[in-house]
């Protein structure tokens, strides 16, 4: 039994003995393991002043501190790191657990197939505290990124994800990164890419796992971009300026759930610029997304919370080829962002169910959208028990869809600040649809008038069972059909508050026994 690797390596060791150490660079540093020694190097070893190595017994799996790293914020763990994931690419073990500890790595890493980085306990990274970092706020076992600046290609990620491949109980932050400055952050890769894997069919990268990790003050947090299957993340924080999370190329049943995203000033309690809105836009107006989904198919969403980005949820069918397709997103809920939902482009089968929208107080723009092509192409969109709690425009926009069902929905509408007429749910272009047992409330709009419900172009367009409540004295609050060449079916509708209940350019249908019912 000796002390530490370093007082080994100093022994006059017989090949074939056997060395227990207390800890790798101290004494009970966590590094503590047993050794044999050997006449050549094999696995992890450790060469000896002898000539001799003594072989490390990994028992199937490996510590950071047994391999030599320091987890102190102050010695460079990159080549202790790199030489783990060495000794996991080559099948000596599989899981590398990472002791409590900040980890400073640089560099793009490539973790290996079936590979696995687990984290002991609940990861918290440092927190910015009057101008500085409160280490004493970190847990668990934390990656502290250096490098990369300037490029955002998922080449040059810090963690690059093959096959079958999981990162558990880990958080990752960038001391470089100053939080103070939300307008003009640095730009760096995203924290965690999957990449194509060689050894799979058609290059495709197959079910990584993520699992409770945190980013602290990420550029860009998640791409999963190449071509995959399976993707898992789950309860996890995503703390990001620019992007959380991107998906593009994904085959089939990707899943995210038990997810908070959330703007970088609202962790470290920090003022957003003066003039600027609460939810951030870039200085060229460009903006950040919590999730982005592109070329995807059944994609699930689940208990996603997202607070305080441009966009909370945006599903971009703009770009050419394979459509997104049969996206749900369950349980969603968002809360000061400019746009909390938007489809545009093409996309088939997008669902909506269980979820509660709030846009910014102070500026936003339609709450939900749904933007789709002219081209006639089906659309199949579903939304149910859904809630737009909080809208400073239209609470729900759709346009050249076709196969809409919305139901069992709320929609609040808040003060207009832009346009000349508003609706809580305004429908243009659509092609076939249905809307039934819809509440639509217009609160305190006295500048600009609006409307519960506004059809325009639309056929094939049934209402039932819709209630419309207007407050503070609109100069109209009312469903407006601007239908001229459709007829729409309504039927149990009521209106109250309104200075205009009804008006029509179109046919309208309305059974006699579920009458129209206004209450002005």
């Amino acid at each position: 039994i000796v002390d530490t690797c370093v007082e080994m390596r100093s022994c006059n060791l017989l090949e074939g003995e056997e060395v227990v150490t207390l800890g790798y660079h101290t004494i009970n540093d966590g590094g503590a393991a047993l050794y044999k020694v050997e006449s050549s190097p094999r696995g992890f070893s450790e060469a000896l002043e002898n000539g001799l190595y003594a072989i490390l017994c990994d028992e199937g799996e490996l510590n950071s501190k047994q391999v030599g790293m320091w987890g102190d914020n102050i010695h460079d763990d990159t080549a202790e790191f790199n030489a783990a994931l060495a000794y996991m690419e080559n099948d000596h073990v599989k899981t590398l657990h990472m002791k409590d500890g900040l980890y400073k790595i640089s560099g793009a890493h490539t973790i290996p197939y079936a590979a696995c980085i687990i984290g002991d306990g609940n990861p918290r990274i440092p927190t910015w505290q009057y101008n500085n970092w409160n280490f004493a706020d970190r847990t668990g076992a934390v990656f502290a990124i250096t490098g990369g600046e300037g490029t955002t290609t998922a080449d040059n990620s810090p963690f690059r994800m093959l096959s079958y491949s999981s990162l558990i109980n880990l958080g990752f932050w960038y001391p470089d990164q100053p939080v103070h400055d939300i307008v003009t952050p640095v730009l760096y890769p995203p924290t965690i890419a999957l990449i194509p894997d060689v050894n799979e069919h058609e290059n495709r990268n197959n079910c990584v796992l993520l699992d409770n990790i945190t980013f602290g003050n990420a550029y860009l947090g998640i791409s999963a971009e190449c071509l995959h299957t399976c993707f898992t993340l789950r309860s996890s924080f995503l703390y990001a300026f620019k992007n959380a999370l991107t998906i593009d190329q994904s085959i089939d049943i990707d899943r995210v759930y038990n997810i908070h995203m959330n703007m970088i000033p609202i962790l470290f309690d920090q003022p957003f610029p003066a003039g600027s809105p609460r939810a951030w836009q870039f200085n060229s107006g460009e903006s950040n997304y919590g999730v982005i989904v592109r070329k995807a198919d059944a994609a699930l969403f689940e208990d996603v919370f997202i607070y305080g980005f441009h966009t909370a949820l945006y599903v971009d069918g703009t770009i050419a080829g394979h459509r997104p397709n049969g996206i749900t997103f369950r349980n969603c809920a968002t809360e000061g962002c400019v746009r909390c939902f938007a489809a545009e482009g093409g996309f088939t089968r997008i669902k909506l169910m269980f979820c509660s929208f709030g846009t910014n107080a102070t500026k936003s723009e339609v709450a939900v959208t749904f933007n789709g092509t002219t081209d006639g192409s089906g659309n199949e969109i579903l939304i149910s028990d859904t809630t737009v709690w909080r809208s400073n425009d239209r609470a729900m926009f759709i346009k050249n869809c076709d196969d809409v069902l919305i139901t069992n929905c709320a929609l609040k509408q808040l003060t207009v600040t832009g346009e000349q007429r508003a609706a809580s749910l305004l429908m243009t272009h659509v092609r076939r649809g249905a809307v039934s047992n819809i509440a639509a409330q217009i609160y305190r709009n006295t500048d600009y008038d609006s409307n519960y419900i506004y059809i325009a172009e639309s056929k094939g367009v049934m209402f039932n069972q819709i209630v419309g409540t207007g407050l503070n004295g609109q100069l109209s609050a009312q469903f407006i059909i601007d239908n001229a060449n459709h007829g729409v079916t309504m039927k149990s509708l009521m209106t109250a508050g309104a200075a205009t209940a009804f008006v029509s350019s179109g046919a309208v249908n309305s059974s006699a026994e579920t009458p129209i019912n206004y209450a002005a």
